[in-house]
């Protein structure tokens, strides 16, 4: 069968999207070294990844000697996997839907290389869904609060009207706002390491008194001169109900 130059492009794109991470090699290092300290007794245990694209991951975490399937909503992604990474399984299933109870451990892809923004929220709900039928990995996020001055952001959202100002100064208080910065850009960098109960979520953090802005996120990987995260200049309140619903206050 001829393949056209379109159809060409269309591999190509697919190729492309099997993940929304830089650094993959990195990533899937530090996924395999994170379960592998766990110490988890993963020997002839099925083990599910959510979100796992093409499976270079789930790949990796066989070698643990677990039973891997790798799992993903693009059906492109599972056909490229079933070509690349035969010696595991691989299985068409959105996460959104009902979880799957016949898994020893589901492992959320989701949660390495992202920092703490409004996708990794939406995936932290989804895994409160599935404590209730499988042990989840992970359990934890560790993160850091980047608390800085920076001139640099103060020039670039100086606003000529009062009410920019106000309106720009709510945003970076409010949670909804993410950026990947340069070390080089801020001054006075204090940081405090944190970790999260992804399954118990509630989290409460003050405001930054001593500078004018503050940062939940990561260290990126890759870069050893940048930070990413969200704004939280006024603190960050929030917790998951019963319903598995994010809850500010």
């Amino acid at each position: 069968m001829w393949t056209t130059a379109n159809q060409h492009e269309t591999e190509k794109a697919h190729w492309n999207d099997t993940t929304w991470n830089s650094w993959p090699t990195l990533r899937k290092e530090k996924i395999y070294n994170d379960i592998k300290n766990l110490n988890l007794k993963l020997t002839g245990k099925k083990l599910l990844c959510i979100a796992g694209g093409i499976g270079r991951n789930a790949n990796a975490l066989s070698k643990l000697g677990c039973d891997v399937t790798n799992s993903d909503i693009d059906e492109f992604h599972i056909k490229l996997g079933r070509k690349y990474y035969p010696n595991i399984k691989h299985i068409i299933h959105d996460m959104n839907t009902q979880p799957l109870s016949n898994y020893d451990y589901v492992l959320f892809e989701d949660c390495w290389n992202r920092s703490f923004h409004q996708k990794i929220i939406h995936s932290f709900t989804i895994m409160n869904k599935w404590k209730n039928y499988t042990t989840v990995l992970p359990s934890k996020a560790n993160l850091k609060i980047f608390k800085f001055n920076s001139k640099m952001i103060d020039d670039c959202y100086l606003q000529e009207e009062h009410i920019g100002n106000l309106y720009i100064k709510k945003q970076l208080s409010s949670g909804n706002i993410f950026a990947r910065i340069y070390l080089s850009d801020v001054q006075d960098l204090e940081t405090e390491d944190i970790s999260i109960d992804i399954l118990n979520l509630n989290i409460k953090l003050p405001k930054s008194e001593k500078h004018n802005y503050q940062l939940l996120g990561t260290y990126e990987i890759g870069f050893k001169n940048r930070i990413n995260g969200i704004f939280i200049n006024n603190g960050l309140n929030i917790y998951l109900d019963d319903e598995h619903k994010f809850i500010r206050t």
